[in-house]
């Protein structure tokens, strides 16, 4: 868990978190342990497997209700398991995120990631799952807005006084370490 300890996962798993805040599982080298605390530590939380990558592990984390994130690694030539995966997920637990700057998908690898392309993993998920682009953004969107407590906006209306990458109030999160799951 790149350097961290047991005892500093259950401390971040067990702080105070308020409505809408999730416990986001950023890097599991050790997975199991991980998967184990969690399951000990983080009742009541909406856990979210950030750039999920345990597709063994799949049933487990939909068992506990664990949001499946999914990020551009999902479009890679090899990640032939994710896929099957991501077309496993039940439709409430499924995410899409972006990781920029990393994780940058499909055919954009090997540069700089950024949010925008979050529509190409999306689109990857939307073809694992047999769906129109358009339902798996749907679904994604409102799960995100579930598991965050956020409220839909009209386009282009400000978000919270707030900046990009920026988090307020019932946004926040926890997080154990940073990585490339």
């Amino acid at each position: 868990m790149d350097g961290e300890t047991v005892a500093d996962l259950k401390a971040r798993v067990s702080a105070e978190v308020g409505p809408h805040q999730a416990f986001f599982v950023l890097r599991m080298d050790e997975r199991p342990l991980a998967l184990a605390l969690l399951a000990a530590e983080a009742a009541g939380l909406a856990v979210i497997l950030h750039c999920f990558s345990l597709p063994d592990r799949l049933d487990e984390a939909v068992d506990r209700g664990y949001a499946i994130s999914f990020a551009g690694n999902v479009t890679f030539k090899n990640a032939a398991a994710l896929r099957e995966a991501a077309a496993r997920v039940p439709d409430d637990l499924l995410l899409a995120e972006t990781d920029a700057p990393f994780l940058t998908p499909v055919p954009y690898r090997g540069k700089q990631n950024t949010p925008a392309r979050v529509a190409l993993t999306v689109a990857a998920l939307a073809e694992a799952r047999g769906w129109p682009l358009e339902r798996a953004a749907e679904v994604t969107t409102a799960n995100a807005r579930k598991v965050f407590g956020l409220t839909a906006r009209a386009h282009g209306a400000p978000r919270r006084g707030r900046g990009p990458g920026q988090t307020a109030p019932g946004d926040a999160a926890v997080g154990l370490g940073h990585g490339d799951a």
